[in-house]
C-alpha cells in the first residue's frame, strides 16, 4: 500500500511512521565494535532540478521522500517544492538514538545541495566528489547511502530489472525550465514520486534477495561476492598468503604496472562510417583467466637490475616477473597495426614519442613498468634498439587457490543454469552481478589516499592526502584475504587473450573494448573465422580441463572464455 501527498498533513503521516517505527534488532552482519541501531525502515530521497546556464547553477523545484515500513510493508511518500520544507521534515524525524537509512540514487549529486542545508557528521567517499555514504543531521543519525554504488545500475535499469510496481517513467520533458513556484501536472509529480517509491521497493527486494539485514547490506555491489570470497579463502593457509603480501616498494611497482581493459579504435578507420561489421565477445573474460591462467603464488623475490637472458631464465623455470623497463629507439614492427599496446598514461620519462590516441607508436626513449604478460605483448608488437631492466621481482607461477577457483566455477554454473528460467530472474541477476564483481576485489587499491572533507572550504571541499602509506599497507596486508598482484595479472591476462583475437583479425580490426573485438567483413573474413574457431578450441579445452563448463536450462554447454559472435552491425 502506498500513500503519497504533500503539505502539513502528509508531513504528519511521515513523522508518525518514522517516530513509531521500532528498532531493527536483527543484528546479523553488525560488527562487534559498531553499536549502531537502525529503525526498521528503508527510506529514499531524490530531487528534481533546473539548470540555469546563465549563472551555471542548478536549482531545486521538487523534492521527494519515501518511507517503507519493514514491519507493515506500507510506503508513505511526501513531496515538496522548497528546501526549507525538507529541512522541517528532517528535523522532526531524526532520532536521538536510532539511525535512519536513506537511499539516494547518485548521492554525489544530491550531496552538493544537502551539505549546505544539513549538519554533516561523517562522509565516506570512494574518491573526490564520489560519495558512498554521508551521516547528517544534528546527531548524525540520518545515514544517506548511494544506491547507485550499491547496485551499479541506472535507476531506470534497477527498477526495470526488479520489476517493481513503480517503475521510472520516461515521458518527461527536461528542456522545460521549472521553478519552485511553477505549477506541476499530476504526471510531473508522479514522475518524481515514482523514483523514490520504486527505489525503496527495489532496495527492499535486494535486502531480501541477499538474505541481508540493514546491518549486513553491502555498501557497494562488490560487497556481495566479497563475502563469499572471504568465506572461501578461510581455508587457505593465512601464513602463506601473508608471506606473499607486497612491501611498500613492490606495491609501488605493482601500481605502476596495473591497468584495466584494452580499449582502442584503429586509427586508420577513425572518423569513417563502417558498414558490415562483425563483433565477437569473450564469455566472462576476467572469471575465465582467474580459473584458467596462472598467477604469482609465492613470495616475490627482488632480483634488482637484470638482463633479457635473466628474463628468459625466469620464464624457463616457470616464474613470473615484474620490472621497470627503459626502452630506446622503440617503434612498432608494423606501422599499419591498428591497436598499439603501450599506454602513454602508464609510461614515464618519454622523449620523442609519437602517440595514437594515448598509445605509443614510437619513442626515442621511454620507461614503463611491465609484468611478463605485458612484455610478451610488447615483444610481439615492437622493436627497440636497447632495453634496460630495473627493479625486477620474481615469483612462482601457479593457479589461484583452489577455494577461489571453486567459487568462480560455482558462480558461473549458477548464472548459466538460471538464465532465462521463469521465476529465477532476480537470482540470475544477482549471480551475474557477483561473477562480474569477482575481479574487482583483487584490483582494489590496498593503499587508498585519505579523502578529507571540509564543508567550509572554498572551492572543492575534498582534499586527498597520502598519509602514512607504509603503515596503511601493513594494516591492509594484515587483514587481506586476496593478493593485489593477482588483480594486476588478471587484467594483463585478459588483455593478452583479447590481443589473440585482435591479431587474428589483423588489418580488418576496427575496435576493441576489454572483452570484445569488432572487425570489418572482407575477403579475409572466412580465414579469420576459421582462426577464431581454432582459438576457441584452445580456450574451450582449458575450460573443460579446469571445470569452466556450465549448462543452461536446455542442456547446452557453455564455456568460460570463448569468443561468441554477437549481432553484426550493418553500419
Amino acid at each position: 500500500m502506498t500513500d503519497t501527498g504533500s503539505g502539513t498533513r502528509q508531513e504528519e503521516k511521515i513523522v508518525e511512521v518514522v517516530n513509531n517505527a521500532i528498532a531493527n534488532r536483527d543484528f546479523k552482519g553488525r560488527k562487534k565494535s559498531d553499536n549502531k541501531i537502525y529503525k526498521n525502515l528503508i527510506c529514499a530521497f531524490d530531487i528534481e532540478t533546473t539548470r540555469l546556464e546563465e549563472i551555471e547553477q542548478s536549482i531545486l523545484y521538487l523534492w521527494q521522500f519515501s518511507v517503507l515500513d519493514l514491519d507493515t510493508l506500507t510506503i508513505t511518500t511526501m513531496y515538496g517544492r522548497y528546501w526549507q520544507e525538507f529541512v522541517n521534515l528532517i528535523e522532526k524525524i531524526e532520532d536521538d538514538n536510532c539511525y535512519l537509512m536513506i537511499f539516494v540514487h547518485n548521492l554525489s549529486y544530491e550531496f552538493q545541495f544537502l551539505r549546505s542545508i544539513l549538519p554533516i557528521n561523517d562522509v565516506m567517499a570512494l574518491k573526490s566528489r564520489s560519495i558512498l555514504r554521508a551521516n547528517m543531521g544534528r546527531k548524525g543519525r540520518l545515514e544517506f547511502r548511494c544506491s547507485y554504488h550499491q547496485t551499479h545500475k541506472s535507476l531506470f535499469n534497477l527498477l526495470k530489472d526488479y520489476d517493481v510496481p513503480h517503475k521510472k517513467l520516461t515521458d518527461y520533458d527536461y528542456s522545460i525550465r521549472r521553478y519552485p513556484w511553477t505549477p506541476l501536472s499530476e504526471r510531473e509529480l508522479e514522475y518524481g514520486c515514482n523514483d523514490v517509491i520504486g527505489l525503496v521497493e527495489a532496495m527492499y527486494m535486494r535486502l531480501k534477495q541477499g538474505n541481508d539485514t540493514l546491518y549486513s547490506l553491502p555498501l557497494t555491489s562488490t560487497g556481495y561476492v566479497r563475502r563469499k570470497a572471504k568465506n572461501a579463502m578461510k581455508s587457505f593457509d593465512y601464513r602463506k598468503l601473508h608471506d606473499m603480501m607486497p612491501t611498500i616498494y613492490l606495491y609501488d611497482i605493482l601500481r605502476e604496472e596495473f591497468r584495466g581493459g584494452d580499449t582502442h579504435a584503429n586509427r586508420y578507420y577513425v572518423g569513417k562510417i563502417m558498414t558490415d561489421v562483425k563483433s565477437f565477445d569473450r564469455s566472462s573474460s576476467y572469471p575465465d583467466v582467474m580459473l584458467n591462467c596462472e598467477f604469482p603464488m609465492s613470495k616475490f623475490i627482488r632480483q634488482g637490475n637484470v638482463t633479457m637472458d635473466d628474463l628468459h631464465r625466469y620464464t624457463k623455470f616457470h616464474n613470473c616477473y615484474i620490472a621497470r623497463f627503459v626502452f630506446t629507439g622503440l617503434q612498432q614492427k608494423d606501422v599499419y597495426y591498428g591497436c598499439p599496446y603501450i599506454s602513454k598514461d602508464k609510461s614515464r620519462n618519454y622523449v620523442g614519442e609519437v602517440v595514437d590516441n594515448g598509445r605509443i607508436l614510437s619513442a626515442d626513449e621511454i620507461e614503463v613498468t611491465l609484468n611478463d604478460i605485458d612484455f610478451k605483448i610488447v615483444l610481439n608488437e615492437y622493436v627497440f634498439d636497447s632495453v634496460e631492466i630495473h627493479d625486477c621481482y620474481t615469483a612462482r607461477y601457479d593457479y589461484l587457490p583452489k577455494e577461489l577457483r571453486e567459487l568462480v566455477k560455482e558462480l558461473f554454473v549458477d548464472k548459466t543454469a538460471l538464465k532465462d528460467v521463469v521465476g529465477s530472474e532476480l537470482l540470475y541477476m544477482l549471480q551475474k552481478e557477483q561473477i562480474n564483481s569477482l575481479y574487482g576485489m583483487t584490483a582494489q587499491n590496498p593503499v587508498k589516499p585519505d579523502i578529507l572533507f571540509e564543508n567550509d572550504a572554498i572551492g572543492n571541499p575534498f582534499e586527498l592526502q597520502d598519509g602514512d602509506r607504509e603503515s596503511k599497507l601493513k594494516q591492509y596486508n594484515h587483514k587481506a584475504f586476496l593478493l593485489y598482484a593477482w588483480g594486476c595479472w588478471v587484467t594483463a591476462w585478459a588483455r593478452y587473450r583479447l590481443k589473440e583475437a585482435v591479431n587474428i583479425v589483423g588489418d580488418d580490426f576496427i575496435y576493441c573494448d576489454t572483452d570484445s573485438c569488432k572487425f570489418r567483413v572482407s575477403d579475409k573474413t572466412s580465414a579469420i573465422l576459421e582462426d577464431l574457431n581454432q582459438l576457441n578450441d584452445r580456450l574451450k579445452s582449458a575450460s573443460v580441463q579446469n571445470g569452466g563448463v556450465a549448462y543452461d536450462k536446455k542442456g547446452r554447454a557453455h564455456y568460460l572464455g570463448v569468443y561468441e559472435e554477437e549481432h553484426p552491425y550493418t553500419e
